[in-house]
């Protein structure tokens, strides 16, 4: 049986491993790794309104589409009600971050979401879409 190094070095195809490319040898692991990764990511540059950010993430199969949106959740913190409900609690949530499946254009079901992340302000959501993005990108955000 041949390994990787020398299959690489002389150039021969190595027994043992599933995938063979180009003088190149990818175990399973290998290939599902690259395969968890994002094809391409496509940032908006002008969210609309309430959305701060919105991402899509093009995954390896044709179809697999995901985007990340991350928006302002209006609260009406003046409500009789609300201060009622939440009388002594922490600072209101302001800002959601959720991932949906979508397809290419980006139109998706905004009722059914894989993840969602709430933020209290702006600058934080801004950086946890950041975050979000990165993690899928990189194959490390499983649903």
């Amino acid at each position: 049986m041949i390994g990787k190094k020398e299959a690489l070095l002389y150039g021969l195809p190595c027994d043992g491993a599933p995938f063979c490319y180009s003088r190149t040898c990818l175990s399973n692991r290998e290939v599902l790794r690259i395969i968890m990764k994002a094809r391409w990511v496509l940032d908006t540059l002008w969210p609309e309104l309430p959305q701060v950010d919105c991402t899509i993430v093009a995954k390896w199969w044709p179809w697999d589409y995901y985007c990340v949106s991350t928006t302002r959740v209006w609260q009406d913190t003046s409500a009789p009600i609300y201060k009622s409900v939440n009388g002594n609690s922490a600072l209101p949530r302001q800002y959601a971050t959720h991932v949906y499946k979508c397809d290419k254009n980006g139109r998706s079901d905004v009722n059914h979401f894989y993840y969602m992340k709430e933020y209290i302000d702006s600058g934080l959501a801004r950086r946890g879409h950041k975050e979000v993005v990165e993690l899928m990108e990189k194959g490390r955000l499983k649903f």
